[in-house]
């Protein structure tokens, strides 16, 4: 699978569920497709027993626009995680199996 080269870097607010924290974390932008972003935390976290590093986000609102985002602007976002056997596959932004993992609600915005 080739990924598009992306130097942009986002600061995700997880506001659900709250557990998580609201404290701002940094994610590199790896690919972007289909208005969602595929991003790598700069520094992976653990929720519930899970490492959480890799994560497809998609505007959580109709008619916005997940390149807002990297323009400096706020967009709610649902987060799916993803394992790295996936963002290694063919299509990490396939998550028609996903089921019942790890999902939060996040704010994000661009930074670089």
């Amino acid at each position: 699978m080739t990924m598009q080269t992306h130097s942009h870097v986002v600061q995700i607010i997880v506001t659900e569920p709250w557990e998580v924290g609201d404290m701002p974390r940094r994610a590199k932008v790896l690919d972007e497709k289909n208005n969602a972003l595929l991003v790598e935390y700069e520094i992976p976290f653990q929720y519930k027993n899970t490492t959480c590093k890799f994560f497809v986000l998609s505007p959580r609102h109709e008619n916005v626009e997940i390149q807002t985002a990297l323009v400096g602007k706020s967009v709610l976002c649902g987060m799916t995680l993803i394992t790295p056997e996936q963002r290694m596959g063919n299509n990490p932004f396939d998550l028609r199996l996903w089921r019942g993992g790890v999902a939060f609600i996040a704010d994000i915005q661009g930074v670089e």
